[in-house]
């Protein structure tokens, strides 16, 4: 239901209802004054559109959420918490169908959430658009059942995700260089059974310093055949994107000075991918098709 509409169904004339939707805990954070919200043990069941969001000064509304459980998310758009600046959450369940754990802003830290994942949207996000982002933790995430599939091609997937552009995600030219992201664990990470790809991170930001340590896949939806769409789809990506005038951002350089995009303990099928193993490529058990322009910008080491 849609707020500007009287809390009917969205208007047909309405493309969107992004920020009249009802949702089933929304905020206002005054500007320039700082707030704290203490969530514990809340239950959301079968939320009609995102969960739980903050209107007004992101940066000055700190939360404390811990034992948050969200169930019954059928409909796409049905994500998880925001977190925002400086904001912190533990032992939580989280049954999403879209970005489930969304690590838009500094100082965030997550431990220990079991997700249910419908098939719209990654787990853990921090895309959609240039960001300033530092010092973020993500550690024990059990991905317990999941219905991410690779039938289409969405910039807005796998297990760890940094979307393309919301307004236009097929764009390669939506950078601000004068923005960073840096400084980001993402730390023991379980998926269990098939899943569709492991990361995509298309960067709009200056990007440094990303750590993705123990993430360890059960296995892929299917295997790679003859060169499918259906096989692209499950490749993991890493694209550093251009601003308007065709200047790419800057990645951290990982081989000279450990600043890029680390794989620490990256396992498929209890196999460690390695980057001078052999079995990192994209037709191998690792399906990571970086792009060739930043071979010196990512390391995968078991």
């Amino acid at each position: 239901s849609d707020l500007a509409n009287g809390y009917q169904r969205r208007a047909q004339s309405s493309d969107n209802c992004h920020g009249s939707c009802v949702k089933m805990l929304q905020f206002s954070s005054a500007g320039g004054r700082q707030q704290y919200l203490d969530l514990h043990g809340v239950t959301i069941a079968e939320p009609p559109y995102h969960s739980f969001v903050v209107h007004g000064d992101e940066n000055t509304f700190e939360m404390r959420v811990e034992h948050f459980k969200q169930v019954g998310s059928w409909y796409w758009q049905t994500d998880g918490p925001e977190l925002y600046t400086g904001s912190r959450m533990t032992d939580s369940f989280v049954n999403a169908n879209d970005d489930v754990l969304k690590i838009y802003h500094s100082g965030v830290s997550i431990d220990n959430t079991v997700v249910w994942k419908f098939e719209n949207g990654p787990v853990i996000q921090w895309g959609w658009g240039p960001r300033n982002i530092d010092g973020v933790t993500v550690r024990g995430t059990q991905v317990i059942h999941n219905r991410m599939h690779p039938w289409n091609h969405q910039y807005n997937t796998c297990v760890v995700n940094s979307s393309s552009h919301w307004a236009d995600m097929g764009a390669t030219n939506t950078a601000d260089r004068s923005q960073t992201v840096k400084n980001i664990t993402i730390e023991d990470t379980v998926v269990e059974g098939p899943v569709n790809c492991a990361i995509s991170v298309y960067a709009q930001s200056n990007t440094e310093n990303i750590l993705i340590k123990n993430l360890s896949i059960d296995g892929w939806d299917r295997p790679v055949r003859s060169g499918s769409e259906a096989d692209r789809n499950q490749f993991s990506r890493f694209e550093a994107y251009t601003d308007g005038s065709g200047t790419p951002v800057t990645i951290g350089n990982e081989h000279t000075q450990s600043r890029g995009l680390k794989l620490n303990g990256y396992r498929v099928g209890g196999v460690s991918i390695e980057k001078w193993g052999g079995n990192w490529q994209a037709d191998q058990r690792g399906r990571l098709n970086f792009s060739g322009s930043l071979w010196e910008n990512w390391n995968s080491w078991s």
